[in-house]
């Protein structure tokens, strides 16, 4: 039996809201006044069962924990434990997708959304189309993708923001993956000031958002906005070791107290596993979270609590076979243990970088700083042949990255060497060099 067949009891299928409200009511023994409790009034909830108001999501919410029922099931009039059933499917077809059996995961929310859509239940036929529009990403189809998301955000319409917060997140990180950055930090800002303006301050919905900025910052050169992206998601994001094993989990329990009939409880298990998997959602984007509170950690000379962050997303990063931002986090680890005293292990963390520059393309930038690092790691050691050679191929890789401050901090670093040298010629041109990158060079985004 799908969800659209279970028989509503004593439920008319035209039965409004505010009709539902009061069958609730009155079958419990409640008064207006009981529902209303100590947030609303009495005259408010007579108002909804009236017909004359609809109420906010909040206000379903509160009143749907006042009468003991899930909101959804006082949104459509569906038993819990038939909406629990859809979404236990829901979350057995994110499992499929986070052990990549896209084709199973696709086939699982495909029959979720038919049989949402055929329920009238508009939330959970989004979250199926969601669902579909990762797995067209993660196969390779960006197209798909989107004409999946804007599908969904057709289903959510009247919804509040906060519903939308998902799907605006995934279309975000669409646009950052073809490359447009700037649209991608346009629509994520712009959907957090809206988020504030009009006091939904949803933690989930802030997270998810702020994962998403602290990649498209980083990539678009701006650190200090990332890192700071980086504290509010890891502190809302709270202490999640194992995300699949909790969401695991918490599908087992789900699936326990549905068997028992305890519908409510089926329904607070699987809140906890979606929680879950949202996290492993944006393993990556939490990689590049402690990446850049690292960075931040290291701009502020505090090496030693730096270290421990870098070497987590190294580690997070390892285990999604992510390399793109390897090789500039594996320069940013380099430099932290070699201002611990630590140049040997520097030195391995460089040669990790070059190894990933082999095996896929690295941003310019990172190999710059690389190459700049072991200049100055073999200066401080007497090579001076290897730094010289170090920090001219960080002056290419700066020019070539069009980088202004890198180019003249690598400029400053050879010039030196070439003055203490006693090739004050060779230096002087080197100085000039890095003064003229400097001046054309501009660290604000347009």
């Amino acid at each position: 039996m799908t969800i659209a067949e279970v028989p509503q009891a004593d439920a008319p299928d035209d039965e409004s809201l505010g009709a539902r409200l009061h069958r609730l009511r009155v079958a419990r023994g409640l008064t207006q006044k009981d529902v209303a409790g100590d947030r609303y009034s009495a005259a408010f909830v007579s108002t909804i069962e009236s017909g004359r108001r609809r109420p906010s999501h909040e206000a379903i919410e509160y009143f749907a924990d006042r009468l003991g029922v899930d909101d959804e099931e006082l949104l459509t009039g569906r038993p819990a434990h038939a909406i629990a059933e859809l979404r236990l499917a829901l979350a057995n077809a994110r499992h499929a997708a986070s052990t990549d059996e896209l084709s199973e995961a696709v086939r699982q929310y495909t029959t979720v959304r038919n049989e949402a859509r055929e329920a009238d239940l508009p939330r959970i036929e989004a979250a199926a189309l969601l669902g579909l529009a990762r797995c067209a990403e993660r196969g390779g189809d960006p197209t798909v993708a989107m004409r999946r998301l804007d599908e969904a955000e057709q289903r959510l319409v009247g919804e509040p923001l906060t519903e939308l917060v998902p799907i605006i997140a995934q279309r975000a990180r669409l646009l950052r993956l073809r490359g447009d950055l700037r649209e991608a930090a346009y629509t994520l800002e712009t959907t957090r000031e809206r988020l504030e303006r009009d006091g939904l301050n949803s933690p989930d919905a802030l997270v998810q958002l702020s994962y998403g900025m602290v990649g498209v910052y980083m990539e678009l050169g701006l650190p200090q906005r990332a890192a700071h992206a980086a504290e509010i998601a890891l502190s809302l994001a709270g202490g999640v070791k194992d995300p699949e094993l909790l969401a695991a989990m918490n599908v087992q329990v789900a699936r326990t107290f549905l068997a028992q009939g305890r519908g409510v409880d089926a329904e607070a298990a699987l809140d906890r596993a979606q929680a879950a998997y949202q996290q492993m959602d944006y393993k990556l984007e939490i990689a590049v979270c402690h990446w850049s509170r690292g960075f931040k950690l290291s701009r502020e000379s505090r090496y030693a609590d730096a270290e421990p962050e870098l070497a987590t997303a190294r580690d997070m990063m390892r285990d999604l076979g992510s390399w793109y931002w390897a090789g500039s986090l594996a320069s940013e680890l380099a430099t932290v243990l070699w201002r611990l005293g630590r140049p040997e292990e520097a030195i391995t963390a460089l040669d990790d970088a070059w190894r990933l520059a082999d095996e896929e393309p690295q941003p310019t930038i990172a190999l710059a700083e690389a190459h700049r690092l072991r200049g100055v790691i073999a200066s401080e050691a007497g090579e001076l042949e290897l730094a010289e050679r170090s920090f001219r191929v960080s002056m290419r890789l700066c020019l070539r990255a069009e980088a202004g401050p890198d180019t003249a901090r690598t400029a400053r670093l050879l010039g030196d060497l070439l003055r203490d040298s006693d090739r004050s010629g060779e230096a002087l041109a080197v100085y000039r060099q890095g003064l003229l990158a400097a001046e054309h060079s501009s660290d604000e985004l347009p």
